[in-house]
């Protein structure tokens, strides 16, 4: 069985205002997205699906 070397976390904070500021040795790109109107979103197994989803069924949402 394989182990990953890498770790990976998934967050989630509230959004006051202002624009998005990169730390670019750590993101490409960073934007907002309406869940109307989302972009193709990763599959289910992963921590970015999960949190969309956990949102999208708080604001009762279907995806």
């Amino acid at each position: 069985m394989a182990i990953p070397s890498n770790l990976m976390l998934g967050f989630r904070a509230s959004y006051a205002s202002g624009d998005i500021i990169l730390q670019e040795d750590e993101l490409a790109h960073a934007d907002f997205f309406d869940l109307s109107n989302l972009p193709r979103i990763p599959p289910k197994g992963s921590i970015a699906r999960d949190l969309i989803d956990q949102v999208a069924k708080e604001q009762n949402i279907d995806l």
